[in-house]
């Protein structure tokens, strides 16, 4: 089933538009991956991101 992860549900300083879509694995890779390097914040799967499915 494809999931979606979209920054605007997130709202930040950044005002980061970014949405992903895909698998639910592929996304929260690439959300993890973007959390990290663009919003700063720690790469912890374990407890990533949830996905709107």
């Amino acid at each position: 089933m494809r999931k979606v992860m979209d920054c605007r549900d997130y709202p930040s300083e950044m005002n980061c538009t970014l949405a992903i879509s895909g698998e639910e694995e592929e996304v929260i890779a690439a959300a993890a991956q973007h959390a990290a390097t663009v919003h700063g914040h720690e790469d912890t799967r374990s407890s990533g991101p949830r996905c709107a499915g």
